[in-house]
């Protein structure tokens, strides 16, 4: 996982209300991988899963919430920048506990579920090999002649 800060500690912002609540955002970008599963490759869809967790509070001591269970994109005003090659069919989001040295952890969980975009991939790979296979067996059964008779390249009396 990698993130880049959008906006730098000493110029972000920190919301503290009446009742001594915090509230502070980290605008990042984060880069992260998926591991794939390519068995239906170039029409599969995957599922990426991406936590996003303290590890440095206990449960007691932050809370972790995420406002929406399911995010759609598709609503105006979403902050979302398409790809030519996978299309983001939907993103869950769920808040996850885990216990590590018997201190309790809260994780948001992100599923993002991608469907592979598969033109590309069968107009530059797949109908470019039917076609050249198809010409190589053709190739293998048509005459070297005119007329139809089928002879060496090479002649036998050298």
């Amino acid at each position: 996982l990698e993130q880049t800060q959008i906006i730098s500690e000493d110029d972000r912002l920190a919301e503290v209300l009446a009742d001594g609540t915090v509230f502070t955002t980290n605008p990042s970008v984060y880069d992260t991988w998926c591991r794939l599963n390519l068995n239906n490759f170039p029409f599969d869809h995957q599922e990426c899963e991406i936590n996003i967790g303290s590890w440095v509070y206990t449960a007691n001591e932050t809370q972790i919430t995420t406002n929406q269970t399911e995010i759609r994109l598709d609503v105006a005003g979403t902050i979302y920048e398409g790809n030519s090659e996978w299309e983001v069919t939907r993103i869950r989001a769920e808040i996850k506990q885990s216990i590590d040295d018997g201190e309790h952890f809260r994780e948001v969980w992100y599923f993002i579920t991608l469907n592979r975009r598969a033109s590309y991939y069968i107009y530059v790979l797949l109908v470019p090999t039917f076609i050249v296979t198809t010409l190589c067996i053709i190739g293998l059964f048509t005459p070297l002649d005119n007329f139809g008779n089928r002879s060496e390249r090479v002649p036998e009396n050298q």
